[in-house]
């Protein structure tokens, strides 16, 4: 069977671009025939040319820096979808598509449960897919049955039917970046500030005032802080629910909030925040750097550089933003370090495996000694010392046989537990990359005014607002990838 070669001249600003898409559309290669490349222009002339997805960084860097080599641009990738699964109990509301601000508010988002209320419902089987460089996914293989077990973590179990994690104990319930749901301890205190130092918590933690200036805390849990943050750096592996603003107004250091899961506040100021979900800001997001992998709703966009995965929903944007569409704009918060302990763990198995092997030879060599020398024992021709040296040799390779299968069970033990962490570690981080794949449709909805001058950046170039508008979405052309605006 012939698989066809496509070849095409894509046009650059500066240059001349040879595309070779080969594979079954599932490899794309480049060589710069003449000119020169911009990175960005690259890509969204790639994008024009019918490559989406799938951009192979090395290979777009060599062709920016002038190398004339025909080098991949774009390769398919193979995905590994656990199974499509909601956290019922976390209906974030937002204002209709006309706006309805005045009566809106942040929702609560701590995630509180008690012992026996769902957390994740898994809606469908595990299934891998393969998406090629158009975009296209082709499924590989379904799994027969639908997988709870994959996401229960501290604090939760699986439902009877493996199909829904449901809580253990009550507290505040979370997900973590790579799936896994949690519901830890929870510890109230008062408040705190810099005099702690660096704080860490292993739990959950309900902060009944403020956070003052120049706090620094971790928290494995949620952080709930019933008043206001101040210059603070706080990071935490579940939601992060601020009932008050968060700002760096003393300037003494730079604020950042860190959320595994998903952040609420009622106002943003000059702090850098980063949410594994989504964000919620019920008044403004004012001089902020925020990224979420969710969606960012916030009445008032001043003046701030906002990252979304799948949307932005707000009523104004002013004050030189810019906007920033899909997820691979956002920082992949945590993946590069559990991928490489991935790898860690993968060089571990292959050495257990290796010792494993090692004492089941050394186990049935031991063996082979002993029933060679029972064997000898048995012809009954040895004279009474060399019986007596016979039975003292058969003791010692018996002990010798008896502490190789020791060492065996040993390495057997820990080559299961390491597979087993393995595996687990992998399925996390393919929940994680296949979130990172965000949605095909990344969008901005401002129900009020956008300014002149605010910046959007899509998969495809940049768009700026050349004269205010009212009313509007911006989101990617299907074909082009480049930011198109709609009225509402």
């Amino acid at each position: 069977m012939n698989v066809p070669v496509t070849r095409k001249i894509v046009a650059l600003q500066e240059g001349d671009l040879e595309l070779t898409i080969i594979a079954g559309g599932r490899l794309a290669l480049g060589q710069l025939k003449s000119g020169q490349a911009d990175r960005e222009d690259l890509i969204k002339q790639l994008i024009a040319a019918g490559v989406r997805t799938g951009f192979y960084e090395p290979g777009l860097a060599m062709i920016s820096n002038g190398n004339h080599d025909k080098v991949p641009v774009a390769a398919a990738r193979v995905l590994s979808s656990p199974g499509h699964s909601t956290m019922p109990h976390k209906m974030a509301s937002a204002p209709a598509a006309q706006g309805d601000w005045e009566t809106w508010r942040a929702p609560k988002l701590d995630g509180e449960v008690q012992a026996g209320d769902l957390i994740i419902q898994v809606e469908d089987t595990p299934v891998t897919s393969i998406l090629n460089i158009s975009g296209r996914r082709v499924e590989l293989s379904r799994g027969a049955d639908r997988d709870a077990s994959q996401f229960v973590g501290i604090g939760t179990r699986r439902s009877k039917d493996n199909t829904a994690v449901v809580a253990d104990r009550s507290g505040y319930a979370f997900r973590t970046l790579f799936g896994e749901a949690r519901v830890l301890d929870t510890e109230e205190i008062p408040a705190f500030s810099r005099t702690l130092g660096k704080f860490r918590w292993d739990g959950s933690l309900n902060v009944m005032n403020d956070i003052r200036e120049g706090s620094r805390a971790k928290v494995e849990g949620t952080l709930v802080v019933n008043g206001n943050v101040s210059g603070a750096s706080l990071e935490a592996n579940g939601n992060v629910h601020i009932e008050g603003r968060a700002d760096n107004a003393g300037h003494e250091g730079s604020a950042s909030i860190s959320a595994g899961q998903s952040l609420r506040a009622r106002d943003l100021k000059q702090t850098k925040v980063w949410a594994g979900g989504d964000i919620h800001v019920t008044q403004s997001i004012e001089k902020c750097q925020v990224q979420c992998l969710g969606i960012c709703v916030a009445r008032h966009i001043k003046g701030s550089e906002v990252r979304v995965g799948e949307r932005l929903l707000a009523e104004t944007i002013t004050g030189a933003a810019s906007v920033y569409l899909g997820a691979r704009h956002i920082d992949t918060h945590d993946l590069e370090s559990e991928i490489s302990y991935h790898s860690q763990h993968k060089t571990m198995l292959r050495d257990i495996h290796r010792n494993l092997q090692d004492s089941q030879v050394a186990y049935f060599r031991a063996r082979e000694s002993m029933v060679h020398e029972i064997q000898r024992i048995s012809q009954g021709n040895l004279s009474a010392a060399q019986r007596s040296r016979a039975v003292q040799i058969l003791t010692r390779q018996f002990t010798a046989m008896d502490e190789t299968l020791d060492t065996f069970k040993k390495y057997l033990k820990n080559y299961i537990e390491m597979a087993s962490k393995s595996e687990r570690q992998l399925l996390q981080i393919n929940y994680y990359q296949h979130r990172l794949e965000g949605t095909d449709q990344p969008e901005a909805v401002i129900t009020g005014r956008v300014e002149l001058g605010t910046l959007f950046f899509g998969p495809a170039g940049r768009l700026e607002i050349a004269e205010e508008v009212s009313g509007v979405r911006i989101s990617p052309d299907s074909i082009t990838g480049e930011l198109v605006i709609h009225p509402l």
